[in-house]
């Protein structure tokens, strides 16, 4: 630092800093969350964390209104944080990046992890792109992460998770 910075200005800056940093993250979380879609979040939620719980005809419907198709192949992220201590990764800011950059897919929290779900058969053409955007994604923010193979269904989502949660 320059000499001529006295160490309250120093301070002054360092917390300003932080402010600056906290708002950008809060704008990219809360201005990027995809069509404000509560309902399939709480639809996968259901599907993806409860034990033994059977889809229904109901969640199929309020998918069906996302897009999510039975016939659709489907494929689960789990996401870790490497660093645990000091990370500013917050489930609405992985929401935000990931929801907007590939519309068709939903970001889940998962305690202090998350589970990313993606509709492939909507996504299919541009496979390539996602597998150089996940590398980058992981490399950019210091991810483990899971991928499950593909398959098709809704109902298969549960095992899906597993699967990512496993590899």
């Amino acid at each position: 630092w320059d000499a001529g910075i006295s160490e309250g200005e120093l301070e002054l800056f360092s917390c300003l800093a932080g402010y600056v940093s906290a708002a950008y993250l809060d704008s990219r979380a809360s201005g990027r969350i995809h069509r404000g879609n509560d309902a399939q979040h709480r639809v996968l939620s259901r599907i993806l964390y409860e034990e033994n719980y059977g889809v229904t005809p109901e969640d199929r419907v309020a998918l069906l209104r996302f897009g999510w198709r039975e016939e659709h192949e489907y494929r689960a992220v789990f996401m870790r944080p490497i660093r645990k201590e000091g990370s500013n990764l917050d489930h609405s800011y992985i929401r935000g990046c990931l929801e907007n950059d590939w519309p068709d897919t939903c970001v889940l929290p998962d305690g202090k992890d998350f589970s990313w779900i993606i509709n492939m058969s909507l996504c299919a053409a541009k496979l390539e792109e996602f597998r150089e955007y996940l590398t980058g994604f992981i490399r950019e923010h210091m991810l483990q992460v899971g991928l499950s193979n593909p398959m098709p269904g809704i109902s298969g989502l549960a095992y899906l998770y597993q699967q990512a949660c496993e590899v």
